[in-house]
């Protein structure tokens, strides 16, 4: 039979092993830099619609969503952005419509997964791809 002491010992010992292999991840910002396509993982994705955002290493931003159908321009809009690297947020500056602030929940060079929280319009999670 196993002691009490025992199995208070082998307790800690497995919650500190399952702490310390826990990682705190990290965003590289260098991999924002490009354009990214949004995909059908993202919150009210729509196959209508493509969506585009291009970051420049100028700190210049441009969204472009494209009718899938008629490849024609639905919207385009330009505007700056700032890195919040303590934070992991995206802060824009737009020229003529309002984007969100998004905070960056992962970021690689092929993948960027960001969230969009307002108080009046809700939550939504974005995926996009390069």
């Amino acid at each position: 039979m196993i002691s009490t002491n025992f199995k208070i010992v082998l307790l800690i010992l497995i919650t500190t092993l399952i702490n310390s292999c826990k990682s705190e991840y990290k965003i590289d910002f260098s991999e924002v830099y490009g354009k990214w396509t949004e995909t059908e993982k993202s919150t009210g994705y729509t196959a209508k619609q493509i969506q585009n955002l291009t970051f420049e290493k100028d700190g210049k931003y441009q969204n472009v969503v494209i009718n899938a159908s008629s490849d024609s321009i639905v919207s385009s809009f330009n505007g700056t952005y700032e890195l919040d690297t303590e934070n992991n947020i995206i802060k824009f500056t737009n020229d003529g419509y309002v984007l969100k602030d998004m905070t960056l929940k992962k970021l690689t060079e092929s993948e960027m997964i960001v969230e969009i929280t307002e108080e009046f319009e809700g939550y939504a999670l974005l995926y996009f791809s390069k």
